[in-house]
């Protein structure tokens, strides 16, 4: 009973453990597009804060400068033409803060790296002022930077944050994920936040965590947001890839299902353990008779 147990458990484990990246159980080579457009957490880890961009209202200025006004720091990387997921993105998290009662610029900023090195200062304001008036606070405008810049630049604060993202050429578009790089007001990485939509509660606790210089890892469960949620080459836009999201929904009923088997299997072991077989009481009662 108990190797029967244990092997339903490593079966469940094993359907909810998710692959590394979209196509792992693939047999064939990954898609060129899907090359290095991942996130990689790296806790602890401090930011370029010497790097230099140019912000939304054309001024020159010092990563470490966002980072020196004692409060923690929501970092995302976006750029205004990208065709479906930065918008998405960008949406679930002011639908967030709408529900926070912490607001930008007082409490926490935001800083937005912008990972086209093509996009000007002047497109960028547009976007944030799209996005100040959906949030709806005027005090927040000055805790939301959106920051243009060279592509070294640029490509050094993301991989410092491990975060992957691919210029596909023959679309003129970027690959990449969505996630929060929540950082310390020092510019040390504290915590992830994956997908498109955040709940607010989890939001702030993790911006709590980074204001007090703690790291925290992120859970499996939230990293399978991460892991259903790329750029589908297919389609040629991002959204959730269908085999993924079957395979992690079909995970989950099939441990459920699996773990009411075990709960079964476990209530009856003792019932099953203490009554005789029907053939054994039919040998008892022969050997009576006679």
């Amino acid at each position: 009973m108990r190797s029967r147990s244990r092997f339903v458990l490593v079966a469940a484990v094993a359907l909810l453990t998710p692959s590394p990246s979209p196509a792992a159980d693939r047999k064939e080579p990954l898609p060129e597009e899907l090359q290095g457009v991942e996130v990689t957490e790296r806790l602890g880890q401090v930011l370029p804060l010497d790097r230099e961009f140019i912000d939304q209202d054309g001024n020159r200025v010092v990563l470490g400068d966002l980072f020196r006004q004692g409060r923690p720091v929501v970092l995302t990387f976006n750029y205004s033409s990208c065709p479906m997921l930065c918008h998405v993105q960008r949406d679930g998290l002011i639908e967030t803060l709408k529900h926070l009662d912490w607001t930008p610029g007082k409490d926490f900023d935001v800083v937005t790296v912008v990972i086209d090195p093509r996009e000007s200062y002047e497109r960028s304001a547009t976007t944030r002022r799209a996005a100040l008036k959906a949030y709806g606070r005027p005090e927040a405008a000055s805790g939301w930077s959106f920051l243009t810049g060279r592509e070294a630049d640029i490509r050094a604060v993301a991989d410092a944050a491990g975060f992957g993202y691919r210029y596909i050429q023959s679309r003129d578009e970027y690959a990449h994920s969505a996630a929060l790089v929540i950082c310390s007001p020092e510019g040390q990485i504290s915590n992830y936040l994956y997908g498109v939509r955040y709940e607010s509660p989890a939001l702030k606790t993790a911006l709590s965590t980074a204001r007090q210089g703690r790291t925290v890892a992120t859970s499996s469960l939230d990293q399978i947001l991460m892991y259903c949620f790329h750029y589908d080459p297919s389609s040629r836009r991002y959204g959730p890839l269908a085999m993924n999201a079957m395979r992690v929904g079909g995970g989950l009923a099939m441990l459920a299902l699996l773990l009411y088997l075990v709960r079964s299997w476990t209530r009856d072991q003792p019932t099953r353990a203490g009554s005789a077989s029907p053939i054994s009481i039919e040998a008892k009662l022969n050997e009576a008779a006679v």
